[in-house]
């Protein structure tokens, strides 16, 4: 009876070699996820902001004009998303509905009162520019983006004073804020 004396398998070197390159294509990979999960951030802020525009210029075809930023409730103001929320969630003068949607995991309800949050929980920003020229028929609409923090350059942006994106404003190339005049 003869013996072997060599067992298949494979030998500690060959292991950790497999073991190294692992290592490598995840350190490769784990990066270009997370960018990928940003971008995907981005770009359904974006499209919540265009859903705001739709809904607005809805709004103001048969309102008048754009809501309010503020509005005084029993000697309180509400704040402006809080407002924009209330506002765009009934129709007042075509009957039922409402001029958008918000879904429930986006929605915030603090009390009674509902505030609109980008994917990264933070609140969306609602100004009404009123001007004498103007008469309350421009907006200023943004997400604060990632860090929350308002006035800096990763707000995701959405628009100028007339409503249109500019190149830079849709490649993302200011930031990540996104904003919408």
């Amino acid at each position: 009876m003869k013996r072997k004396s060599e067992t298949a398998g494979f030998t500690l070197i060959e292991v950790l070699v497999v073991i190294a390159i692992i290592g490598i294509l995840m350190m490769l990979l784990v990066p270009a996820v997370g960018r990928a999960k940003d971008a995907a951030r981005r770009g359904v802020a974006k499209q919540d902001i265009m859903n705001l525009r739709t809904a607005l210029a809805q709004y103001e075809l048969e309102q008048g004009a754009y809501p309010p930023d503020t509005v005084a409730k029993g000697g309180l103001y509400a704040s402006a998303n809080a407002n924009l929320v209330y506002c765009l969630s009934q129709r007042t003068i075509d009957g039922p509905g409402s001029y958008m949607e918000f879904k429930q995991e986006q929605v915030s309800i603090v009390g009674a009162v509902r505030y609109f949050q980008d994917c990264w929980g933070n609140d969306y920003r609602y100004i009404r520019l009123e001007t004498p020229d103007t008469f309350g028929r421009l907006y200023y609409i943004y997400s604060m983006g990632p860090n929350g923090l308002d006035e800096c350059d990763d707000n995701v942006k959405g628009g100028t004073p007339n409503g249109i994106l500019t190149d830079a404003e849709i490649s993302g190339d200011k930031g990540d804020d996104l904003y919408s005049w």
